[in-house]
């Protein structure tokens, strides 16, 4: 939930991370949750946005930015996101293969993997909330990190984790 809290806070400011992976998602010793390495961010009216090469690491980056879009926005942060939690379950890349070109092609082109098929135990509901923010086109993922954030904390309502201590 705190990654998601965090790309909150870069959603407000206009912010477009461009590089969200595990290594750029710091937990804090209080067990906060920190988004680091903000050195391809870009405020998300920026002209330039696409002006450059195809920017992001190949594992994590959204299929519209492969593409250089012009309306690549926020919804691309949070695809990779969603390829950062896949990461996080499963201890592999959503896509995994020899090389970056067909890294990149494979998240054009093959079907979104669900961490379900790795990780048999994990809740269906988390498994669709990630296999939704992976969702080839942008349209048919969350709008926001808000709503993202909306779906998490349904999910740790119904399967009781706040009793836990998991806020």
């Amino acid at each position: 939930l705190d990654a998601a809290n965090a790309l909150i806070c870069a959603e407000k400011k206009g912010i477009l991370h461009r590089d969200i992976k595990p290594d750029n998602i710091m937990l804090g010793q209080d067990g906060s949750v920190k988004l680091c390495d903000l050195g391809l961010a870009k405020k998300s009216e920026s002209a330039d946005l696409l002006a450059q090469a195809i920017i992001g690491t190949p594992h994590f980056i959204a299929p519209e930015a492969i593409r250089r879009k012009s309306d690549v926005d926020r919804r691309a942060d949070l695809y990779s996101l969603g390829c950062t939690f896949f990461r996080i379950l499963t201890g592999k890349n959503p896509f995994p293969a020899p090389s970056v070109k067909e890294i990149l092609l494979a998240h054009l082109n093959q079907p979104v993997p669900r961490v379900s098929a790795a990780v048999p135990q994990v809740p269906k509901e988390l498994d669709d909330v990630i296999a939704k923010l992976m969702a080839k086109d942008p349209a048919a993922r969350f709008e926001s990190a808000t709503e993202l954030w909306g779906a998490l904390d349904k999910i740790r309502l119904q399967l009781g984790m706040e009793a836990h201590g998991l806020n």
